[in-house]
């Protein structure tokens, strides 16, 4: 062998090290990754399932919201009909006397 083929295999040698650190240090750089997305994949499902407890915590909160509107709505309603059944008392009341007058004068 001369001294340029010698040289151009050590060149060969060279450049096949370079790529082999090369592909190395990609598979490094890969197996990084792939550790970065399993930890947000991880992170993801964590922030799913909080999303989930608190999408609950809202409905039941807009739920006792509702009740408490409704709670409300069934008082005033009560006062309402209390008051239109003193006001229907008092109409009766009214007439009887009434009657009771009509019968007096007649008879």
């Amino acid at each position: 062998m001369t001294s340029d083929e010698q040289k151009r295999i050590r060149s060969f040698e060279a450049r096949v090290r370079q790529l082999i650190l090369q592909y190395r240090n990609l598979q490094d750089d890969i197996e990084s990754l792939q550790a970065a997305i399993e930890q947000k994949d991880k992170e993801i499902a964590k922030l799913k399932g909080q999303l989930k407890s608190m999408d609950k915590t809202y409905q039941s909160l807009k739920m006792a919201k509702f009740m408490e509107i409704s709670d409300g709505d069934i008082k005033s309603a009560k006062q309402r009909l209390t008051r239109l059944v003193r006001e229907i008392n008092r109409c009766i009341g009214l007439l009887n006397s009434e009657e009771v007058t009509v019968d007096a004068q007649g008879e």
